[in-house]
């Protein structure tokens, strides 16, 4: 046979043959694909991560400039902020009410616009926050020292907040003034977990643990807070206080 034959004859795939090829490349982009999404969802806890700290240090700096805590932006119009123009919901911006001005709720949304942060964490859902309302209030002092002027908390001041490592567990910080809560990526979504539905019904304590996908007890949310010793610190050391 000439060699131009037997070139012409080795031309082309059988069916076997590209039924193997295309095997072969279905299970290389399965391998492919687990890893992608894991590194994925790492880079979005590592983004949501460092903006929460930059949150964090716009809050002690808005204390420090306006002397008192930021308060939330309302988040629905259920109360207490039915009270609260239809507008104003979910804008960005803090909603207080009365003379002295205080904060509508305890909890809803960041105040981003106020704050000049972003809206959301890294999966676009928009940031919790939650506030011990005496030290964001017009009121000067909260009543247990020396009251200055101007300034709604005091240096003997606490706040009202509780970090816990676990639903019913034990105390990782306690006395915060205010905290800032990613949903993680699951967001909204109805909490399955102890620890995210501790989350999620609005008292004054919060979990903190470690990433879970055990069936049961799932967690991936984020939690940083402010200290009430470095926010006295840092408005002594700003001349605020005492």
């Amino acid at each position: 046979m000439r060699p131009e034959l037997r070139l012409q004859a080795r031309q082309g795939f059988t069916l076997i043959e590209l039924a193997v090829v295309i095997a072969i490349v279905a299970l290389m982009l399965g391998a492919l694909l687990v890893p992608l999404a894991t590194q994925l969802d790492l880079r979005n806890v590592s983004e949501t991560r460092s903006q929460l700290e930059e949150v964090k240090e716009a809050l002690y700096g808005f204390s420090m400039a306006n002397n008192r805590i930021a308060c939330p932006d309302c988040a629905s119009a259920a109360a207490p902020c039915n009270a609260v123009p239809v507008a104003n919901i979910g804008d960005g911006q803090e909603d207080r009410t009365g003379a002295p001005l205080a904060c509508v709720t305890n909890e809803g949304n960041l105040p981003w616009v106020q704050l000049g942060m972003g809206q959301s964490d890294a999966w676009a859902n928009n940031y919790t926050y939650r506030v011990t309302t005496t030290f964001a209030d017009d009121i000067d002092g909260t009543g247990c020292g020396t009251v200055t002027i101007g300034v709604s908390f005091e240096l003997c001041s606490t706040g009202t907040l509780t970090v816990l490592d676990g639903a019913g567990g034990n105390n990782v910080a306690t006395n915060v003034p205010a905290l800032v809560l990613s949903r993680g990526k699951n967001g909204a979504a109805p909490a399955t977990s102890a620890d995210e539905q501790e989350n999620a019904d609005g008292d004054n304590s919060v979990v903190l643990k470690g990433f879970s996908q055990q069936v049961g007890s799932e967690f991936d949310d984020l939690v940083v807070w402010l200290s009430g010793n470095v926010l006295m610190s840092r408005m002594v050391a700003a001349g605020k206080l005492p």
